[in-house]
């Protein structure tokens, strides 16, 4: 009796030196990351119901109409702008750009766009404030997203607000509030 005992001891012992190796253990969190795919391991209300729900919302066919409308125009837009850059600037962009090369480089499209639009469609907004319209993409996200919202969206350059306010008339966004001004100046 006594040496099964040790023997038990022994294997169980083993069994924890081999398996809770670095190795094992890296193994482990691999498999463990590769099969934790569904939502039934969150612990957290909100981020259930944020993956749960807000992320599967999908655009209505109205909105993803307007919004591709709103896209081939700033696209095919022939004009170039003057930027006045009040933050960190670009080392590389000139301070004359086309609306087509903006709306590539700086603009809220395509996964960060449909994240707005989705957090705006879930959580129904009354009230957004928008630093940096840029052209007002992420704003129309916004908009569509939560169209009894009340969106405060501020921006410093003359050019490129004109630039918001025409895309807000092209899809017919009336509670949009476009401040010119510097975020410090704002603030």
């Amino acid at each position: 009796l006594k040496n099964y005992f040790f023997i038990q001891l022994f294997r169980h012992l083993y069994w924890k030196i081999v398996y809770f190796t670095p190795v094992n253990i890296g193994f482990e969190y691999i498999k463990y990351r590769w099969n934790a795919k569904g939502r039934h391991g969150i612990h957290s209300p909100f981020v259930f119901d944020l993956l749960d729900k807000c992320l599967k919302i999908q655009f209505s066919k109205e909105d993803r109409e307007e919004l591709n409308d709103l896209f081939t125009a700033l696209k095919t837009d022939s004009r170039s702008i003057e930027i006045e850059d009040f933050g960190a600037g670009s080392k590389k962009l000139s301070n004359f750009r086309a609306i087509p090369k903006i709306f590539k480089t700086s603009s809220s499209k395509g996964k960060y766009g449909k994240l707005l639009y989705q957090l705006a469609r879930f959580h129904q907004f009354k009230h957004v404030l928008e630093f940096g319209t840029s052209l007002g993409v992420g704003t129309c996200y916004l908009q569509l997203g939560s169209p009894k919202a009340k969106i405060t969206t501020v921006e410093a350059c003359k050019n490129t607000r004109e630039i918001a306010l025409e895309s807000f008339k092209m899809l017919e966004l009336e509670n949009i509030e476009s401040i010119r001004s510097t975020f410090d100046e704002f603030l």
